[in-house]
């Protein structure tokens, strides 16, 4: 947890899209066909960046912390790539809210 902790105090996190109530537990998925719910919106996403290395669990995890924030019931993560001079990590996740 202290992990990510400081992945958060360091990430650059940008949101577009709604936010709702916070939410107690959000569920990872790296694809749709693994969205637990039937029937489900995407209402926002979040573009994330970090240095280089970053901890897979720490992005997963500071991604979590974020879809929390804004209501989310799961978080499709997405576009994992590398850029910058600083070998910064960016990710996407879209924001999934069960109906």
């Amino acid at each position: 947890m202290e992990k990510i902790a400081e992945g958060r105090r360091i990430a650059l996190v940008n949101h577009l899209g709604k936010s709702f109530p916070l939410t107690d537990s959000v569920y990872t998925v790296y694809d749709t066909q693994n969205i637990s719910a039937t029937k489900y919106e995407f209402f926002g996403e979040i573009l994330l960046s970090l240095p280089r290395p970053a901890d897979p669990q720490v992005i997963e995890g500071v991604m979590v912390l974020e879809a929390k924030e804004r209501g989310a019931n799961a978080v499709l993560l997405q576009d994992l790539s590398f850029s910058g001079s600083m070998w910064q990590v960016h990710t996407r996740g879209r924001l999934v809210r069960y109906k």
